[in-house]
């Protein structure tokens, strides 16, 4: 049995069950599956439609120091999401730069969570 076969399967199998347990179970198997295998759920459904957004993850740099920058591109990276510097110009004056981080809509929102959370924890800290 080929794997995405058997991921297709655990996912029916979580879809409609009537023991909430054994569904769990199963979504927990079958994400841990495409986890090890590298595979995302429009590589076994077949659906290629993506939903990718670009969102700010500062607003400007002199605002927050760099090690929250790099902070952010860590958190970014662990939620599969790239980060860039946009250079914010008046003409050929920079006015400043925007931290962006680009990914899925779901893991865009988690990752800016996560940072929303770290960044008065670290300035508790």
């Amino acid at each position: 049995m080929e794997i995405s076969d058997k991921i297709r399967k655990l996912l029916a199998l979580s879809g409609n069950n009537p023991n909430a347990h054994e569904a769990q179970t199963a979504a927990e198997k079958a994400r841990a599956l495409m986890m090890e295998h590298h595979l995302e759920l429009g590589d076994i459904t077949g659906d290629t439609a993506v939903n990718v957004v670009d969102k700010a993850l500062s607003a400007d740099a002199t605002a927050i120091p760099l090690w929250m920058i790099h902070l952010g591109m860590n958190i970014a990276d662990a939620f599969r999401c790239s980060t860039y510097t946009e250079t914010l110009r008046r003409g050929q004056q920079i006015i400043g730069y925007a931290h962006r981080i680009v990914g899925l809509a779901e893991d865009v929102d988690a990752a800016l969570a996560v940072m929303a959370y770290c960044r008065p924890a670290a300035y508790r800290l």
